[in-house]
């Protein structure tokens, strides 16, 4: 083993940090010096990994540009450990859903990552159900509802621990969890629960193979992640607070906060938008009023343009809906903000949807609230 092959090593180990993803640059600038090609796609690999961990989408995005690069160099290498085919796998995976992430990344970029997770599946003999599930979230963002509803037939038979395991899913949990968000605009809360059950309730029953029953348990136990964890309570809140039922919301709302870990500002972003649909719902102006003084420093560093217009728009319709003190300029400034942001989001889309649906939830002024 050289030199950078156990630099390597001691990296994969590592947490993410900012200093992790300067070290894993240096590592794959060196690699490719001292002609280890394949050192460095897995040190690139790592990075974008770490970079999507810490929703530095850009970073993501741009480290998986330069994988692209390097992937041929690990096709033409000995066959990959699991553990490495995992990583490389998971660094596409996020790089593509990074791309998705940031409006200023063409489709055509997006769809050259997604092909590149399933050119890598297939190399390590792999099936492509993880590729398929990119794709479904790509025809997501286009607004081809029917064609989502295709790929979730299509995905749900394979969504279990075995293909977690051996064809490199994400968890079952998180799997569930994306497709409840596609579904949140128009899914009843009985509906989104129907989804989310196996997340909700902590008893999964998995579709996997009778055969490997014993040995999944082994390797996986319930095939529920901690994030999954702390993502359902925060999306069955939101949909009972679009059903006007406030009181189930909060009581899910505390469950998702006191399971996250709410360790960036996109992710805090997250809990402040189902705090403001909560407390909109529930007439709270007092925790709406603290929820957008929360929102308004952050909001420059969510770096996902649909998490920030999901909390913008949150914002101004829980403040127009309380009459929240002080906050009729707030209203504005918000509602501008979220006009820009949908104007960035249907700018890569042949048929744009989201300045109109934005001009349709936030009238222009709200109604003056009380001094």
């Amino acid at each position: 083993m050289s030199a950078l092959e156990e630099w390597l090593v001691t990296l994969e180990s590592g947490d993410s940090s900012v200093e992790h993803l300067v070290e894993c640059a240096t590592l794959t600038s060196d690699a490719l010096a001292a002609g280890e090609p394949v050192v460095a796609a897995f040190a690139k690999a790592k990075e974008a990994y770490a970079a999507r961990d810490l929703a530095k989408q850009q970073h993501c995005v741009v480290a998986g540009a330069e994988l692209v690069e390097l992937w041929p160099a690990v096709e033409r290498g000995e066959p990959l450990p699991a553990a490495r085919a995992r990583r490389i796998l998971h660094a596409f995976q996020c790089a593509a859903g990074a791309a998705m992430d940031l409006p200023e990344i063409p489709l055509s970029t997006v769809e050259q990552l997604v092909s590149y997770t399933e050119r890598a599946l297939l190399h390590v003999g792999a099936e492509p159900y993880a590729a398929w599930s990119l794709l479904a979230r790509l025809d997501f963002i286009r607004g081809e509802t029917a064609r989502v509803s295709e790929w979730v037939a299509r995905l749900s038979p394979t969504i279990n621990r075995y293909n977690w395991l051996v064809n490199f899913t994400t968890c079952p949990g998180c799997e569930l969890t994306q497709i409840a968000g596609w579904m949140y605009a128009t899914a009843t809360p009985d509906e989104t629960y129907a989804v989310l059950e196996p997340v909700l309730t902590g008893v999964a029953r998995w579709n996997d193979p009778p055969s490997h029953g014993t040995w999944l348990d082994r390797q996986l136990g319930s095939g529920i992640c901690e994030g999954s964890r702390s993502i359902a309570p925060r999306l069955y809140a939101r949909s009972l607070a679009n059903a006007g039922r406030w009181q189930e919301a909060a009581g899910e709302a505390r469950k998702a906060l006191t399971r996250s870990k709410d360790r960036n500002p996109e992710e805090h972003g997250r809990l402040l938008t189902m705090r403001l649909e909560v407390a909109r719902v529930a007439g709270k102006g007092t925790t709406v009023d603290r929820c957008v003084k929360e929102l308004v420093p952050i909001a420059s560093a969510i770096e996902d343009a649909y998490e920030l217009h999901d909390a913008l728009v949150a914002a101004c319709r829980a403040i127009a809906a309380t009459r929240a003190e002080k906050l009729g300029e707030t209203y504005v400034d918000l509602r501008g903000k979220a006009l820009g942001l949908a104007r960035r989001l249907d700018g890569r889309l042949e048929r744009a949807r989201h300045v109109a649906a934005t001009e349709r939830l936030l009238p222009p002024a709200a109604a003056a609230p009380p001094a």
